[in-house]
């Protein structure tokens, strides 16, 4: 007996087979989701580098802020973090999947810390110094200096570890800080003359008195480094007062225009007198003023006097010093060459050395500083 099928039939039974499909798929898909686990992805730049499970999501992010937070050991504690992140594009998103894809929370921690180039550090031996340290390596006396800032230049010791090359980790962490410190605005000075003084005497008439300026920077750090510095704002507190001094007319070397300096011809890269690091918030003196020239510029005797000492040290490099009598010295520093000695009658204006980078400094250019019976003093008001 044949049967007969008609059109509804058919289409029933094709909704009986395709619903039992759909049925099974979804059974499966059921039976496949319960097999998942709730887990956390950390990807960077859009590459996945790990899942852990969300119990430990709070112990990694946990463990990502106190890993951050080691890169503000160094920073003022009047800067105000602003914000503190990798400079990677880092995520984190909430995930289902198979439980043997997760990772132990110590081996996550152990990616995001480890390095692509660990660091590197210089072992002191005897009759080493910071200088040919530095030159041996082929790194710049005042980088080696910043990477070991705990270390004084002048005194280091045989067994002692200088670090040389920072490490460089896979993940940087990059701090965006404003850090707002006083600075000194200098005061200018004023003279009178007095033909019966030599240009190497003066008489202060009236005290110069800096102004202040209330400075606030914008700077980016990553992996404890300064990448950028930018000034956000500055306040005047406070302005300078002009000092009156009486000065001999006697020969000496003076300043004739801002390209010539009378001691050497140059540009004026580093005033005199104390500076706050907007970073670590701390202030040093600048004993003198720095002309930046090129290397070899000849360099002259301020004035007519004996050649006291001439050296080298890490510090100072190439130097002299010049006594002009009645307690006034000069120093010349960083100096590629000296072409004077030890006892050496100059004359004022006469030859002494060339312009050089030697001992701690970043450039090619001549340190000068005053002293008068020891005591520093502001070269502007000399020259």
């Amino acid at each position: 007996m044949k049967k007969h099928f008609t059109v509804e039939k058919i289409i029933v039974y094709l909704f009986v087979v395709i619903f039992g499909i759909f049925a099974t798929n979804q059974s499966i898909n059921a039976y496949k989701e319960s097999l998942l686990v709730d887990g956390y992805q950390f990807s960077v730049d859009g590459s996945t580098w790990f899942i852990v499970s969300a119990e430990e999501k709070d112990a990694l992010d946990q463990f990502i802020n106190d890993y951050q937070k080691v890169y503000l050991q160094n920073i003022s504690s009047e800067a105000t973090i602003n914000d503190i992140s990798f400079k990677q594009d880092v995520e984190i998103t909430a995930i289902r999947t198979d439980a043997d894809k997760l990772i132990p929370l110590v081996d996550a921690e152990q990616m995001i810390t480890a390095n692509d180039k660990e660091a590197e550090y210089y072992t002191v031996v005897k009759g080493d110094s910071m200088w040919a340290i530095a030159e041996n390596l082929g790194i710049s006396f005042t980088t080696f200096v910043d990477l070991n800032p705990d270390v004084e230049p002048d005194k280091i010791w045989p067994g002692d570890q200088l670090l040389y090359s920072p490490a460089d980790p896979k993940l940087d962490v990059q701090v965006k800080l404003e850090s707002t410190v006083v600075e000194d605005i200098p005061y200018t000075t004023s003279y009178i003359t007095d033909s019966s003084m030599y240009n190497s005497q003066y008489e202060v008439v009236t005290a110069g008195v800096n102004g202040q300026n209330e400075v606030t920077y914008n700077i980016t750090m990553v992996n404890g480094y300064a990448s950028t510095s930018e000034i956000a704002s500055q306040v005047t507190l406070s302005v300078p007062t002009e000092r009156v001094v009486k000065v001999g007319t006697k020969k000496t070397l003076t300043i004739s225009n801002s390209q010539n300096y009378g001691v050497v011809k140059g540009t004026l890269s580093s005033g005199y007198g104390w500076r706050t690091d907007p970073i670590s918030g701390s202030r040093a003196f600048h004993n003198g003023i720095d002309i930046a020239a090129p290397c070899g510029t000849s360099v002259y005797a301020y004035a007519s006097g004996t050649v006291r000492e001439t050296g080298w040290n890490s510090t100072r490099g190439n130097y002299i010093i010049i006594d002009h009598g009645d307690g006034l010295t000069t120093r010349y520093l960083h100096l590629s060459a000296i072409l004077i000695s030890e006892g050496d009658s100059i004359s004022t204006g006469e030859e002494i050395g060339e312009v050089g980078k030697t001992g701690y400094a970043t450039g090619c250019h001549l340190h000068f500083g005053v002293f008068q019976d020891d005591e520093v003093q502001n070269p502007f008001d000399y020259l």
